[in-house]
């Protein structure tokens, strides 16, 4: 019984962490006003730190502009909608660091694609919510 009691117990210690509450989340709200497309993102400073794993020491704010500036691209009508200069990114309250970005798209229509590849390369599981 002491042996079991033992494996047991060594069991629980030494099993593998559960990922439930480990995979990343962003939140981005697009709004469209005639032919610009703006995004507002966000995403918690701790899931932004895993961009360190490239390399790098520019400050965390910098770090998610370029993983912004790479991660999303606009597309309407098959053609894909240029962007309006380089994100600006900030670190907020809380824990949070907060990118906005713009794009230019042909006005009148009534259909866009929204591609995110945010943190696929360092957190494939990541969870991206979307508002419009």
């Amino acid at each position: 019984m002491r042996l079991l009691l033992a494996a047991i117990i060594a069991l629980v210690c030494f099993a593998a962490n559960a990922e439930a509450h480990t995979r990343s989340q962003s939140q981005s709200r697009w709004t469209i006003e005639g032919e610009r497309v703006a995004v507002h993102i966000e995403a918690d400073a701790l899931d932004v730190t895993r961009l360190y794993a490239f390399g790098g020491d520019e400050p965390l704010d910098a770090v998610f502009a370029d993983e912004v500036a790479e991660a999303f691209t606009v597309r309407t009508g098959g053609e894909e909608c240029p962007a309006n200069g380089a994100p600006r990114a900030n670190l907020a309250p809380a824990g949070r660091v907060v990118a906005d970005w713009s794009f230019t798209c042909p006005a009148n229509t009534s259909a866009f694609e929204i591609e995110s590849r945010l943190f696929l390369r360092v957190a494939p599981s990541h969870l991206p919510f979307v508002a419009l």
